[in-house]
C-alpha cells in the first residue's frame, strides 16, 4: 500500500512519482519501466506498481489522478469540534482484524473475481472501474452491503453541473451571464 501526504506539493514537483502513481488502470497495465544494470549493461525491465493508494492533499489535484480515485473531501477541524485521538499502539491493537480481514479476502478471493456486480454509470468514465473493487466486496459480504455501497457510489459519483467544464469556461458563462 502506497500512503502519500502532502501529494499538493509532492506530485506538483515530481512529474516521476505522479506517473508511477497515475501508471495504469488495471494490475495488467499498472506498469513503468526502468533501467537496471545487470552484468554492466542497462537493460529496460518492467515494474510493477500496482498497489491500493491513499494520497492526501489541500486543494485540486491533477485530473489523471481524480479520474483513478475515490475522493473523499477533508476538512480542518472547527474549534468547536472535538475528536478522538487516535491511540499510538492503533496499528497494533488492530493486528487481529488485520489478520481476520486478510483471511477473509483470501477465502472468498474466487468469489470476489466471479461476482456478478452492476455498477450503474454514474460520473466519469472510469467511475465504474473505481468502484467495482467495492460492489464485489459488498455482493461477497452481503446483507444490506450492496445497498451501502451503492447509496455512497450514488453520492459521490453524481455528476455536478460543473463537472464537464474548467474554471476558465466556468469564469466566462459567469461573465456572459452579469453581462
Amino acid at each position: 500500500s502506497l500512503l502519500l501526504d502532502a501529494a499538493d506539493r509532492s506530485l506538483k514537483t515530481n512529474e516521476e512519482l505522479h506517473g508511477i502513481i497515475t501508471a495504469g488502470h488495471t494490475l495488467r497495465t499498472a506498469t513503468v519501466i526502468r533501467t537496471v544494470e545487470k552484468n554492466g549493461e542497462h537493460m529496460p525491465e518492467k515494474f510493477s506498481v500496482w498497489a491500493p493508494q491513499v494520497i492526501a492533499g489541500i486543494g485540486n489535484q491533477a485530473d489523471t489522478l481524480h479520474d483513478r480515485s475515490l475522493r473523499i473531501g477533508l476538512r480542518r477541524k472547527k474549534s468547536s469540534e472535538t475528536v478522538r485521538k487516535l491511540n499510538p499502539h492503533f496499528f497494533e491493537e488492530m493486528a487481529d482484524t488485520r489478520s481476520k480481514m486478510m483471511r477473509w479476502s483470501t477465502d472468498n478471493q474466487i468469489s470476489l473475481q466471479t461476482a456478478a456486480v452492476d455498477v450503474p454509470q454514474l460520473g466519469n468514465d472510469r467511475a465504474q472501474d473505481n468502484w467495482d473493487p467495492l460492489f464485489r466486496v459488498a455482493a461477497v459480504a452481503g446483507g444490506s452491503w450492496p445497498e451501502h455501497i451503492l447509496r455512497a457510489y450514488t453520492v459521490m459519483e453524481a455528476p455536478s453541473d460543473t463537472d464537464e467544464e474548467t474554471s476558465g469556461i466556468q469564469l466566462i458563462r459567469d461573465c456572459c451571464r452579469i453581462l
